[in-house]
């Protein structure tokens, strides 16, 4: 049974800390996994203060049935939705994911360590009281990671350890044990916070407990076959006539203003069958793919899709700037909807 405890010592300054860095733009990794940045840098946490030397990325959200199933090639554990958070399985299943994971490219993935978790959750939110797990939420913390707190507990890479308050750089726990760190809670914790913590058996399997992942330092990754493209090059192929702008935000954006000529596709198009226009327009074109910009993740994950689709597009680019350097730049944009592409 998942062992439960709510450290007393308060999450001084993780606020400060966080505050002083502009939130970092998510990128999409392999399996359509996103991912967002940490900082480096000293913080307090219910354990003590904690400095870690490296930066890393970690998962916007838990990973979930969908993700597991393109990973892992096989149906997920337990039961639900595919865009729910993959429970039912055990800290080794974990890390073999993370070891999937780390093989289709895009850097090395592993489960976080306790503290590595802790100063990603800092500033999230209390869930709301619910019966089960829910998909992810709309709005995460300052740094972009949503649900840390009682959605499903996660595991972590740590052996347990009781909470002796303390000061240590880069962290990871005993270097033996029984049990394996959850942090978090689950819907069934009351009252979870960022310092929740319990312990639970290796082996364990409940339908409480999931996971996310962290990515080891580095830059961020492109996804593979994915391209990034410099605006000036964009317009280049703009001006040649050599790509399709394709506009992956939604539609009631795209009709406010777009890049000329472009086709909107957004990510929900592709909840389905294929749209008829990817179909017939895309097939032996370069694509450039652009949403927002630096902040905006929806060009990577259109672009993931396209190229999954099999359908010889390519090859395809992600406009990294997106719409607003476009328009800064004074290249030419129009308003409405779609032309040529119905």
């Amino acid at each position: 049974m998942l062992i439960v405890r709510t450290v007393a010592a308060a999450l001084l300054g993780l606020g400060v800390v966080f505050a002083a860095h502009a939130q970092p733009a998510p990128i999409v990794g392999p399996a359509g996994i996103r991912l967002v940045a940490v900082p480096a840098g000293a913080f307090q946490t219910s354990l003590g203060k904690v400095t870690l030397t490296e930066g890393y990325a970690i998962g916007v959200t838990e990973v979930t049935r969908a993700q597991w199933r393109a990973v892992m090639k096989a149906e997920p554990p337990g039961v639900g939705v595919d865009d729910l958070p993959v429970a039912d399985v055990t800290y080794a299943q974990a890390v073999e994911f993370c070891k999937q994971l780390s093989e289709m490219g895009g850097g090395t993935f592993r489960l976080p360590t306790e503290a590595e978790w802790e100063r990603a959750c800092g500033g999230s939110s209390a869930a709301a009281a619910r019966d089960g797990a829910h998909p992810p939420s709309a709005t995460g913390n300052a740094l972009g990671v949503h649900d840390a707190i009682g959605n499903v507990a996660e595991w972590c890479l740590d052996w347990w350890s009781e909470a002796t308050p303390t000061e240590a750089t880069d962290p990871r726990g005993p270097q033996h044990g029984t049990h394996r760190v959850v942090r978090g809670g689950s819907w069934q914790t009351p009252d979870a916070t960022c310092a929740t913590r319990g312990k639970e058996l290796p082996e364990a399997r409940r339908a409480t407990i999931g996971f996310r992942v962290v990515r080891e330092s580095g830059p961020l990754a492109v996804p593979p076959g994915i391209e990034l493209v410099s605006l000036e090059r964009a317009k280049q192929m703009f001006d040649e006539g050599s790509a399709i702008f394709v506009d992956a935000r939604p539609y009631a954006e795209f009709v406010e203003g777009h890049i000329r000529g472009s086709m909107h596709c957004a990510v929900k198009y592709f909840g389905g069958a294929t749209p008829a226009k990817v179909r017939q327009y895309l097939p032996g074109n370069a694509v450039i793919v652009y949403c927002h910009g630096q902040t905006c993740t929806d060009s990577f994950d259109v672009a993931v899709r396209l190229k999954a689709l099999n359908l010889k597009i390519g090859p395809i680019y992600v406009l990294r700037e997106g719409l607003p350097a476009w328009i800064k730049a004074g290249y030419p944009t129009d308003k409405g909807g779609e032309v040529g592409y119905q």
